[in-house]
């Protein structure tokens, strides 16, 4: 799957059909510079900009070669897809307008990559940032950073916020 999507909060999900995750509670500091923040199933993907973002999904039989060098940000974690159908949305999209793709049932890891931060922060332009998110079958719960540039530190006074939307 490739399009766009509006990253509202400065945040991509991607989550399982019938996933009930509330971000809430997990992002925090060190979630916000890692850019990933995880439950079970379903997973906020930072991005670098409050706007418009090109995704890319691409759902493998295999773990892919690690690609690290070719991106600015890089992470993975892993997500549980009980039905194996995956919703790809903004936060404050409705369930109704959410991409959907088939995905293997049970855990899956995600890798998680972005490219021209600086550019897309710079001019704040969508097109900019691509966001390739790749994943297959893997057990494996860790969530490393693979790769960082992390744009700046958060200030100790920052607040963090949840980003809610109601859809009717």
């Amino acid at each position: 799957m490739t399009g766009e999507r509006f990253a509202d909060c400065f945040q991509i999900h991607v989550l399982d059909e019938r996933s009930e995750g509330d971000f809430g509670g997990v992002w925090t500091r060190q979630t916000v510079l890692d850019g990933l923040a995880v439950l079970d199933d379903a997973l906020a993907i930072g991005t670098a900009v409050n706007d418009t973002v090109a995704v890319g999904v691409y759902v493998l039989a295999h773990r892919p070669d690690n690609d690290s060098d070719e991106f600015d940000h890089v992470v993975e974690a892993s997500l549980h897809t009980p039905l194996g159908q995956l919703l790809v949305m903004g936060c404050t999209d409705c369930l109704d307008d959410a991409a959907r793709f088939d995905a293997p049932a049970g855990w899956s890891r995600v890798r998680a990559s972005r490219r021209n931060i600086a550019a897309a922060v710079r001019w704040s332009e969508s097109d900019e940032e691509p966001e390739n998110h790749r994943g297959g079958p893997a057990p494996d719960l860790a969530g490393p950073v693979l790769r960082a540039a992390h744009r700046q530190a958060l200030d100790p006074g920052t607040e963090l916020t949840h980003c809610g939307a109601s859809c009717g």
